[in-house]
């Protein structure tokens, strides 16, 4: 490790799709009259728990008088009720200037409520989709509209197309055609969501607008273990203080020549595997001024290191692995291959290592703390990091900070790049400008800002402090 006392990464992570993992505090608040409702107070509340909410509700019927005739139908309107509780959170995310929770209607389905309490007819309104140029010429939407229906596909066919042309995809069948016919009008809506709780950014149709979360998640992603993961904590080393006071306002390894071009990991989940090669080029740059396009391929063939505390938690070429594992196995088999000499194919195949091809070998690597300031500090010091995240905003990210005012910080599941950080991203609901995090990710160039992401920094968004490590390279 680097310096002494320096642990390997212990923690484990979750391959999982975001699922709100927030705790809900219900309180009562006077508006008027002496009438007491119930607001949302707390941010955490699991969709498959309860945590109460039958005491709640006993609440809920003695503040509104209600009263059910039957067992079944008290049982039937506290699985409504706990369902509106979740609903309650997800209104107070979108919609933060204005208190939601429990309300007279909190025993009604969304359904029963429009029957017996709304009632004005028509027709359904519409998303707007338009074409936003972010580069070199291409073409993708942007969500520019809040008006969607689930069950209105309304132009939906049209935009595929379009889709279809921008992105060069084609399909088989009729019936795989209207599957992501279908996909992709969820995906719109999945946007309009996004763009909602990230408004600092821009969502949008992407190039994986066709893909299910759970496809998206198994191609795309790809850090492996399980769905909590522990914090790293012991002994670091730590730089000294007045290094971290005097870092730059801002500052880009790419500016420094540090950072290859951005890459391509096709439909195989070996995100940590170009999340090291990564670390690694830029680790060697600074220790011999050579910037080299090392191998990806090598690792999702030859490596399969489990973590030291989680034996499950193996490298295993596209379904997924960690970056900290891949460390030690470059140490261990004597360093790293030039992609020139060992390609990347997107796909597992029987490992054709060759010791005498090695351009790059690993001497040591270092979790980070969690700190953003001391990432900031070995970010500047040495070289671009390692690092896990949250990837659930990253499927409709077309451009700009990403701030989501919800991300589950444990459901880590995609490795990336970290390169450098901003001091001015404006952010109108975090009040005015804030820093971020430059991020480089491996989907190509036609996804994000170039190939890249800018996400808030200074909350550990999306977990992405809870995963950083540093390498070094042998210079003879």
């Amino acid at each position: 490790m680097i310096g002494q006392g320096s642990p390997t990464l212990t923690c484990t992570v979750g391959v999982a799709v975001l699922t709100c993992a927030l705790t809900l505090s219900v309180a009562f608040h006077d508006t008027s009259q002496d009438q007491n409702i119930f607001q949302v107070t707390g941010r955490k509340f699991l969709d498959n728990d309860l945590l109460g909410a039958e005491r709640k509700f006993k609440i809920f019927m003695e503040t509104y008088d209600k009263r059910y005739a039957t067992k079944e139908e008290y049982l039937h309107r506290l699985g409504i009720f706990a369902k509106n509780m979740i609903r309650a959170v997800q209104h107070q995310a979108l919609d933060p200037t204005a208190i939601h929770g429990v309300t007279p209607f909190s025993d009604l389905s969304a359904e029963e409520f429009e029957r017996l309490y709304t009632g004005v007819t028509g027709g359904p309104l519409t998303l707007s989709v338009a074409f936003h140029d972010t580069s070199q010429d291409q073409n993708i939407f942007q969500v520019t509209g809040r008006k969607f229906l689930d069950n209105d596909l309304l132009g939906a066919e049209r935009k595929f197309k379009i889709f279809m042309e921008t992105y060069d995809k084609r399909y088989a069948t009729k019936e795989e055609y209207l599957h992501r016919l279908g996909i992709f009008a969820k995906n719109m809506i999945r946007a309009v969501q996004h763009q909602a709780l990230d408004p600092t950014a821009i969502h949008g149709v992407t190039p994986f607008s066709d893909l299910s979360a759970e496809e998206f998640e198994r191609l795309y992603t790809g850090v492996t273990g399980g769905p909590q993961m522990d914090v790293v904590k012991g002994n670091y080393a730590l730089l000294e203080e007045e290094e971290v006071r005097g870092l730059p306002e801002s500052f880009d390894w790419r500016e420094q020549g540090a950072v290859t071009e951005v890459k391509m990991q096709g439909t195989c989940g070996s995100c940590w595997a170009f999340s090291t090669t990564g670390a690694v080029e830029g680790a060697n740059f600074l220790a011999t001024g050579k910037l080299l396009n090392l191998s990806e391929q090598q690792l999702v063939d030859c490596d399969n290191e489990c973590d030291a505390k989680d034996k499950t938690a193996c490298d295993n070429g596209c379904q997924g692995g960690l970056m900290t594992n891949a460390y030690k196995y470059l140490i261990e088999a004597g360093g790293l291959e030039e992609e020139s000499s060992y390609p990347y194919t997107g796909k597992r195949g029987k490992c054709q290592f060759k010791s005498e091809e090695v351009a790059v070998r690993v001497a040591n690597f270092t979790n980070i703390p969690i700190d953003e300031n001391q990432i900031a500090a070995y970010l500047v010091n040495h070289g671009p990091l390692a690092v896990g995240l949250n990837a659930v905003f990253m499927q409709t990210y077309i451009g700009g900070v990403s701030c989501p005012l919800i991300c589950g910080k444990k459901w880590v599941n995609h490795g990336v790049l970290l390169v450098g950080y901003g001091a001015k991203g404006f952010s109108i609901l975090r009040l005015g400008d804030r820093p971020y995090w430059i991020i480089k990710n491996s989907w190509g160039k036609r996804w994000g800002e170039h190939g890249y992401y800018r996400l808030c920094r200074g909350q550990g968004m999306c977990g992405m402090n809870t995963m950083v490590s540093a390498v070094v390279t042998q210079t003879s």
